[in-house]
């Protein structure tokens, strides 16, 4: 921001109307020029005479000292709403990790069980977790060999061969 647009928005900054958006680099302008800060200054004073003038109330002793208050007070505002926004930011990443965890826990158990051409009595069960079973390539793969095993069990007790 440099000098004219920033002295264009005096006005708006002293009634307390300069949006958010243009607040931080107002802010900045004003720390880094000490001619502008002394303008803003002069501007508050007159406005707050008048104000003050116009209301009946008892003039201030120092116009200089509010508006570095009203510029220290803006400072910390815009401070605390940056970590509201990192505290945000924080609990909805947070939140979206125990929410994968919990998703990824849920109901990722799956036993399968795998015959062994031998003996129909003789089976292993297999804990597989991750993958749903409709995606997951070593789900199908042992599917697949189990259906066949049991095909070919069938076929051998029917008096088929034997594998």
């Amino acid at each position: 921001m440099n000098c004219k647009e920033a002295q264009a928005l005096f006005q708006n900054y002293i009634d307390g109307h300069l949006p958010e958006k243009i607040l931080p680099d107002f802010l900045e302008h004003m720390e880094e020029c000490p001619k502008c800060l002394e303008d803003l200054k002069v501007q508050y004073a007159i406005y707050t005479a008048i104000s003050q003038l116009n209301s009946g109330k008892d003039f201030s002793d120092d116009y200089g000292s509010e508006v570095m208050r009203k510029l220290a007070g803006d400072r910390e505002f815009l401070k605390r709403r940056h970590r509201r926004k990192l505290s945000l930011r924080f609990v909805s990443i947070l939140l979206c990790v125990c929410a994968g965890i919990t998703i990824g826990l849920s109901d990722t158990k799956s036993i399968v069980r795998v015959y062994l051409p031998d003996t129909e009595e003789s089976h292993f069960s297999l804990n597989y977790y991750g993958i749903d079973k409709g995606r997951d390539p070593v789900y199908r793969a042992i599917k697949f060999y189990n259906e066949e095993v049991i095909r070919q069990l069938e076929g051998a007790s029917d008096g088929g061969e034997q594998p």
